[in-house]
């Protein structure tokens, strides 16, 4: 929020007047080097300074396997509800899951979660990226109708993550099942973290 000394003199952040005492509005930060320029004009009109800050972002593990594999996050075939190969398969869970979204063997479908029924429990169980934990969200749920608001998450006593090496965890949930538990159905719910 600039604050001017003489009344009369001007502001402008990024080219944009800016009202004394008011912010500047919402600067968007690119991956890398964001440049601010704010230049005041004294109260003659003529004199002006300029002020420089170079606001430096690092890509999220998300946007480096984005530019890895598409190169650049900004292309729409990177966007993570997009799946450029049509395998079914959101680039979103091709980053958790480890897999590959376009070319050669993209159309894995190995890297895609595992269920085996047990005698008394249903254990789920998949591969995920290390790295994708900063960026995404993800929850184990089950339901028994498969309608939107029947979703529950999987208890985290249920839950154990594994070390597995080559920056992999292997998740294992063993959903527990009681005698006349009829049909239900389980999923891996995956978001990106804001």
């Amino acid at each position: 929020t600039p604050t001017r000394a003489q009344s009369d003199a001007t502001g402008k952040v990024n080219a944009i007047v800016v009202a004394p005492g008011s912010p500047c509005g919402a600067i968007p930060l690119i991956t890398g080097i964001t440049t601010i320029t704010t230049v005041v004009t004294a109260q003659d009109g003529t004199t002006a300074r300029t002020y420089t800050v170079n606001v430096t972002r690092e890509s999220t593990a998300f946007e480096s396997w984005q530019i890895a594999n598409f190169g650049s996050s900004d292309t729409p075939d990177a966007a993570g509800r997009e799946d450029p190969d049509h395998d079914g398969i959101s680039n979103l869970l091709e980053f958790l899951l480890k897999g590959i979204p376009v070319g050669i063997n993209s159309s894995d479908r190995s890297i895609l979660p595992e269920g085996i029924l047990t005698d008394n429990a249903f254990v789920f169980t998949f591969r995920q990226s290390r790295a994708a934990s900063q960026d995404l969200s993800t929850v184990i749920e089950t339901s028994s109708t498969f309608t939107a608001s029947d979703w529950t998450p999987v208890a985290s006593e249920h839950i154990r993550i594994e070390d597995i090496g080559n920056s992999t965890d292997l998740v294992t949930a063993t959903i527990p099942r009681g005698p006349g538990v009829g049909t239900f159905f389980v999923r891996l719910k995956v978001e990106a973290k804001e």
